[in-house]
């Protein structure tokens, strides 16, 4: 479970921006919308959505967690020298010359599997690690349970251990050695098989789930997910069947496929004893495996079915069964989905039902997911699916960087009227200023 996401100094964020999903004391309408986590007094959304212009930073937002996603995962494999954030390193904010030297800060607020809550901080540049912290509240009260530090003086680390970090000793005596500047500690200490700070890894590795709109969605896991699962399979036309599209079964079936090649396949300037390599390597490989799907649709007024092939379909149904698998693992498995723009290819009313059964079914299922996505569909305000704590939006200032608030922030704004007109009317913010267009 997420509950707080902070970024500071990052893209077109400059102060300190919170993303929450703690259920405000004032807002108690819609009781489907929200959940109590056990170990928690605290109420939690269920899900949210963001608004706002092109270039307001909402996916400046989700990329941040992206890359705080990848670095926790994966920085342990950085090899010295290398720079944190990719071959572009990371970008902080550039419009004040107060804030390019400076670090970029991330912090998350999550509750593991394990039931405990943990907050987990990280600044780095380009080259370094500049401060890393980890409070756990294993029972209520905070105890942190590392934190490292940069000292530019000296270029060497401060390390601070609470007494509840069981293996101190072994990290003065070896781990802070170890890990290098470009690197977290905290990556490195579970991929040395330290179990007590695992659980923070995890919520990275099995919880969060991130579909960016750079990314291309495909039907890949949602194939991967139901094949040979009649249950499954079940589940995904009934998720289809609320955008009425007349499905009335899917079928996946699996093959293998050998990739072979010969030496007329290659280019006639090539040498020959590189050809030979090439094709050494390539016909060693194992089989590949490829899933394909049709989908059965029947009349409305008659018995008469058709199947067709995933290519024939429309680029609605397809988007549709690419997300089905997501979609539902989402909820089987608790996980924290983010999706930007989720309404890409996808009608409105689709959208509006999809989220409205998301609430139910969780809460009917006693589940624990959550779902955070971006839209420009402003139709979504006037359907009583959000609570004014649910909705969010994003604008420039006069600096040119992000803010970031809730409706509820706003005074004001009563939680039984529809937002749409308001905020169209630019009442909330959140919308692009249009100059007046000379022809």
């Amino acid at each position: 479970m997420l509950l707080n996401f902070s970024v500071t100094n990052y893209g077109c964020i400059n102060e300190r921006q919170t993303l929450s999903l703690e259920a405000s004391t004032t807002d108690d309408n819609i009781v489907n919308n929200t959940f109590a986590p056990s170990k928690s007094k605290k109420k939690l959304m269920r899900s949210l959505v963001m608004y706002g212009p092109n270039a307001s930073g909402k996916s400046t937002l989700i990329n941040a967690l992206s890359f705080l996603e990848k670095f926790v995962l994966t920085s342990h494999k950085q090899q010295i020298g290398d720079l944190i954030g990719g071959s572009l390193g990371i970008v902080p904010f550039k419009l004040s010359a107060d804030t390019l030297g400076k670090s970029s800060e991330f912090e998350i607020d999550l509750i593991a599997a394990d039931g405990t809550r943990y907050i987990y901080g990280v600044a780095c540049t380009s080259s370094h690690v500049t401060e890393e912290y980890l409070f756990a509240y294993p029972k209520g009260r905070p105890s942190k349970m590392f934190h490292r530090v940069y000292d530019t003086a000296t270029q060497q680390y401060a390390y601070k251990y609470s007494t509840a970090f069981d293996d101190a000793k072994v990290a003065k005596e070896h781990w802070q050695q170890e890990t290098k500047n470009n690197e977290l500690f905290l990556s490195l200490v579970v991929n040395r098989n330290n179990e007590q700070l695992r659980p923070v890894f995890n919520w990275f590795k099995n919880t969060l789930r991130i579909i960016r709109s750079s990314d291309a969605l495909t039907s890949g896991y949602t194939k991967k997910w139901c094949y040979n699962d009649p249950l499954k399979i079940k589940k995904v036309v009934n998720f289809m069947s609320h955008a009425d599209l007349a499905i009335t079964a899917v079928n996946v079936t699996q093959e293998s496929v050998t990739q072979s090649i010969s030496i007329d396949d290659l280019p006639d300037q090539m040498p020959l004893i590189a050809k030979k390599l090439i094709i050494e390597e390539l016909n060693a490989r194992p089989p590949r495996t490829r899933y394909e799907v049709a989908f059965t649709h029947q009349a409305r007024d008659t018995d008469f079915k058709m199947q067709l092939s995933e290519e024939q379909e429309s680029d609605g149904t397809q988007t549709m069964f690419a997300f089905a698998g997501p979609w539902l693992d989402l909820i089987e498995h608790n996980h924290v989905l983010i999706v930007d723009e989720l309404d890409t290819s996808l009608h409105p009313l689709v959208v509006h039902q999809l989220i409205k059964v998301f609430h139910q079914q969780t809460k009917q299922d006693n589940k624990q997911a959550q779902l955070i996505f971006t839209t420009h569909d402003s139709s979504l305000l006037s359907q009583g699916i959000f609570r004014r704590d649910q909705i969010w939006f994003l604008e420039k200032n006069n600096s040119g960087a992000t803010e970031l608030y809730s409706l509820a922030h706003i005074t004001g704004v009563r939680a039984d009227t529809p937002h749409e007109k308001p905020y169209l009317n630019g009442r909330y913010g959140g919308i692009p200023f249009m100059k007046d267009l000379v022809l």
